[in-house]
């Protein structure tokens, strides 16, 4: 609570985004602190953007534009975490760890570079991926009646399970070689931080009568990062991808079919271009990098996955 309070407070003072107004924000008897904060105005994204016409899409597009690029100028510390505090009297913003999404779980520490925040991802998703492998086979020996006896049982899982694991080490370090290279080929302004809402979705993003962005709800889940991360097409209309369709938004997460989520990226495209070419730039050249945070972050991805995400790195880098 204390972090999103931080946060609108933040963006009212610094930026033209849409956030809700505080109406109050106190603590409970019990010392919970609370907010609450005045309702979005307008229609959810969610369930009518297919309904707009092309005029109010266009006008989606450039009011997603105007919005981002506001987020994207805000004086920033130059670290990656969560504002955790803003004094209004002295402009100041104080950043704590940022929140895993998997497990709710904290970072050990607001990180000084990018390097060391996918650190923390990788050692993360290596953790889960090796313990659900462990967990799987556990379950499988135990519902296998043994043909030889059970130490010839457990002696053939044990067998499979250090192949699997074995497995998982050896995607990491591809994982971790091709994340490095592009790491190292980042030019400065691409590491400048900048804030984000990591969950601005179409449930939480209210529309006006002409398709603007309104209202944009829920700041809890944000985070200070640098700028080829934070760059990114709008949720609803991230880019299809033919080539590899497991890698496609699930759910239900797309408001508009393939092909016209991709005319509108690239007409979104070309207003960036025209608008912030340091934005734009950190949009094309991050595309594997947030590919990699990506399915580092998703508590569902797979190796098979993993292995498309590879697939891009190799071509975006010949």
């Amino acid at each position: 609570m204390g972090r999103e309070r931080a946060m609108i407070e933040w963006m009212s003072a610094f930026t033209s985004v849409p956030v809700p107004k505080m109406l109050l924000h106190e603590v409970s008897r019990e010392g919970t602190p609370y907010m609450i904060t005045e309702s979005p105005r307008g229609t959810p994204l969610y369930g009518h953007f297919t309904d707009l016409s092309d005029g109010q899409k266009q006008a989606n597009l450039q009011s997603y534009v105007d919005l981002t690029l506001s987020l994207f100028r805000v004086p920033c510390p130059s670290y990656i975490g969560s504002i955790v505090f803003f004094s209004a009297a002295s402009d100041t913003a104080r950043l704590g760890p940022c929140t895993h999404p998997l497990d709710g779980t904290r970072a050990p520490a607001v990180f000084e570079g990018i390097e060391d925040y996918f650190g923390w991802l990788l050692n993360k998703k290596r953790t889960l991926l090796s313990a659900a492998a462990a967990r799987d086979y556990a379950d499988a020996d135990n519902d296998v009646k043994p043909a030889y006896g059970s130490r010839a049982k457990g002696a053939a899982t044990n067998a499979k399970l250090d192949r699997e694991q074995a497995r998982i080490r050896r995607a990491f370090a591809r994982l971790e070689v091709h994340l490095a290279e592009a790491l190292r080929n980042l030019d400065e302004p691409l590491l400048r931080c900048v804030p984000v809402n990591e969950d601005m979705g179409p449930r939480n993003v209210w529309l006006d009568a002409e398709g603007r962005i309104a209202g944009v709800v829920d700041w809890g889940a944000h985070v200070v990062k640098p700028a080829v991360l934070a760059a990114a097409y709008p949720s609803w209309l991230s880019y299809p991808d033919y080539e590899y369709p497991q890698l496609n938004a699930r759910d239900g997460k797309y408001m508009e079919s393939a092909e016209e989520a991709e005319r509108l990226c690239v007409r979104l495209d070309n207003i960036l271009l025209e608008r912030d070419a340091e934005y734009y730039n950190a949009l094309k050249e991050g595309v594997f990098i947030r590919m990699a945070e990506a399915w580092l972050k998703d508590p569902n991805s797979d190796l098979h996955q993993l292995q498309a995400v590879m697939s891009h790195a190799v071509v975006n880098m010949v």
